[in-house]
């Protein structure tokens, strides 16, 4: 199975997560859906989030989870050139944006896997960082 994020608004946390569930199970009954407070992770075949994106009132940001981090490791070794590759082409451009799910601040370290990551992208991709893409 393909993971996938989506992102809950803030007005009513509990009545977005109930709309997600609704709506992925209409998609897929054997999906895996678990939350990290307003972040969804969706674990199914199909790709849900233009879906999500067009039919959720409460979900604002959807996609692809391309590489997870399996402890705080600072080298990005984690991150496969060759998926970026695959997701970015040279010709596109790309924003990285961090965000804390546990609510502390950690915005220096945040600010470091932020500058790695889209430095990982440039040299992997060729792609232009533009920080009006999102």
């Amino acid at each position: 199975m393909v993971a996938y994020f989506a992102f809950a608004s803030g007005e009513n946390t509990e009545l977005a997560k109930a709309e997600l569930d609704s709506l992925i199970r209409i998609l897929d009954e054997n999906a895996i859906v678990s939350w990290t407070g307003p972040l969804a992770v969706i674990e199914m075949e199909s790709n849900p989030t233009s879906f999500l994106l067009d039919r959720a009132a409460m979900i604002r940001e959807a996609g692809t989870i391309l590489a997870r981090n399996p402890s705080s490791d600072r080298t990005l070794t984690w991150v496969s050139g060759d998926i970026l590759r695959d997701h970015i082409s040279p010709q596109s451009s790309f924003c990285v944006r961090s965000r804390s799910l546990t609510g502390s601040r950690e915005i220096e370290f945040r600010d470091e896997l932020t500058t790695l990551l889209g430095t990982r992208i440039r040299k992997a991709t060729g792609a232009r960082i533009s920080l009006d893409s999102l």
